[in-house]
């Protein structure tokens, strides 16, 4: 890292032999050495190569990458799991949203598009795309709360919850009688987020729900929305100016 550090491009050739080394810490090391050195002769060596390392975590690579900028960051992070290993690529692209760039998603959506993916890909794709709610990615989000594997239906419910809309209500409403226990929960915890849900559409919803799993799943989810909006009025009205009453 100190030659990293000192911008030595005479030392390249040493540094870049030993991002391949069996040494993790310092394959690493090296790696980062090179982006200090010159990020843009860097990145076509470590793209392939984060795709492939299962022993970096992709927190520090996120970290790792930021030197270079955001947007870039995102963009390799993206570049790197489409062409990588199947068992690292889905959690380069959960680790997406350190990035804090959205730079990277039109490159994903391609992909998604393009290619068949792992159910593993597709749930961290869904994932992310919940954490930037891009309304541009409400129609893959939708496509996938009937996938057949049910944690992608998982992040599907939980990604609407954070962006649907009031159409997504009867969507979710009909996950809560999934047959899996985390897509109810999920799907209840979704409902209970949507900005057009409210007090009495969950009581209504409740006393009409078909089946006891279902009304299992939601009677948590309406007393959470419950005491979340006692506590949002109990804020407010702290927050007013009261004025103080002054003296005839």
């Amino acid at each position: 890292m100190t030659l990293g550090r000192l911008r030595d491009r005479s030392v390249w050739d040493e540094i870049s032999a030993l991002i391949i080394h069996s040494n993790s810490f310092l394959a690493f090391q090296a790696a980062q050495a090179l982006l200090l050195i010159d990020a843009d002769a860097a990145l076509p060596l470590l793209i392939p190569l984060i795709g492939r390392r299962t022993d970096w975590s992709p927190l520090k690579v996120a970290s790792m990458l930021s030197t270079v900028g955001h947007d870039l960051a995102s963009e390799t992070m993206v570049q790197a799991a489409i062409h990588g290993d199947p068992l690292v690529s889905p959690r380069l692209i959960r680790h997406l949203p350190i990035t804090q760039s959205p730079h990277g998603l039109s490159r994903l959506r391609q992909f998604l598009h393009e290619q068949s993916s792992s159910d593993d890909m597709l749930a961290a794709s869904l994932f992310v795309f919940g954490e930037f709610r891009d309304s541009t990615d409400l129609p893959v989000i939708r496509r996938h709360l009937s996938n057949p594997a049910w944690y992608v239906r998982v992040q599907a419910a939980t990604a609407l919850g954070k962006m649907g809309t009031h159409d997504d209500e009867a969507r979710l409403i009909a996950l809560v009688d999934d047959e899996q226990w985390w897509v109810r929960y999920r799907a209840g915890e979704a409902l209970a987020s949507l900005k057009s849900m409210t007090e009495e559409k969950l009581e209504l919803l409740q006393d009409t729900l078909s089946t006891p799993e279902a009304q299992e799943i939601l009677a948590p989810m309406l007393a959470k929305f419950r005491a979340r909006h006692a506590r949002q009025a109990i804020q407010s009205t702290a927050g007013r100016v009261i004025p103080t009453p002054t003296g005839g």
